[in-house]
């Protein structure tokens, strides 16, 4: 992460001396200040790994764009293209219509689902960045669905991949 104890301490919203008492071990059994750390360090993209029956405890960063689960094969009835994805810790449903694809692309008429499937490659990463801005930005229904539109895609292609919230 690269973060300094300034830094952290900005992003947690606690004093320095906070941090540098919990880096030091000074701070021993008291949680209060804890939380918010480990809540800014999530945000920043660390993910705490519990103690479990194969292994310690430990730590590990998430990735710049969500993991997939399943690619789509085909598309929907109503010609919607589904991509499952995990992003931090979560599982979450992208939804493209078929139009979306259409209107970043001219596909002729009546195009094959392999053609859609294609664009979806060829958009990859502007789709998974599209998708990790708006789950971030919490634009996610509340069965963990995202839908994206060509407007969103487009900008994602566009710029780099942005840097994670602030904590709130």
């Amino acid at each position: 992460m690269n973060w300094t104890q300034d830094q952290l301490a900005q992003e947690a919203e606690v004093g320095i001396g906070t941090v540098r008492d919990y880096e030091n071990e000074r701070r021993g059994n008291i949680v209060g200040a804890l939380r918010p750390i480990e809540r800014a360090l999530n945000n920043g993209g660390v993910v705490f790994i519990h103690a479990d029956p194969n292994g310690g405890a430990g730590v590990r960063l998430t990735g710049k764009l969500p993991d997939v689960h399943r690619w789509p094969t085909k598309r929907g009835d109503q010609g919607e293209l589904m991509i499952r994805v995990d992003w931090k810790g979560e599982r979450y449903e992208i939804f493209l219509a078929d139009t979306t694809l259409e209107d970043l692309a001219p596909l002729g008429h009546d195009p094959a689902d392999e053609t859609y499937l294609g664009l979806i490659e060829q958009y990859r990463r502007a789709i998974l960045k599209a998708a990790a801005d708006k789950i971030d930005d919490r634009a996610v229904t509340p069965d963990r669905r995202v839908h994206l539109s060509e407007p969103d895609i487009r900008e994602a292609f566009a710029r780099p991949t942005r840097k994670r919230p602030k904590p709130k």
